[in-house]
């Protein structure tokens, strides 16, 4: 659609989505390309690896593990 020239209907049509999830897309590749500001696809898809890390490492049974190495340290110190 970018490069084609070709209209938002058009294009929707052919691939059965809405116009604002066609939009999205072309937003997004927009930004990959340098032509609009906002986090790339490849920062974007970094951000939610770190946020799945965060919050693994966060989780009630690693956050037993933590104190009890801790109190282990500690205790042979």
């Amino acid at each position: 659609m970018i490069d084609q020239r070709r209209t938002v209907a058009d294009v929707t049509r052919q691939l059965g989505v809405v116009e604002q999830t066609l939009g999205n897309w072309v937003r997004q590749e927009r930004i990959d390309r340098g032509e609009r500001e906002g986090l790339s696809s490849e920062e974007r898809a970094r951000i939610t690896e770190l946020e799945r890390q965060t919050r693994a490492r966060a989780s009630p049974g690693n956050c037993a593990a933590v104190v009890a190495r801790s109190t282990t340290s500690a205790s042979s110190a």
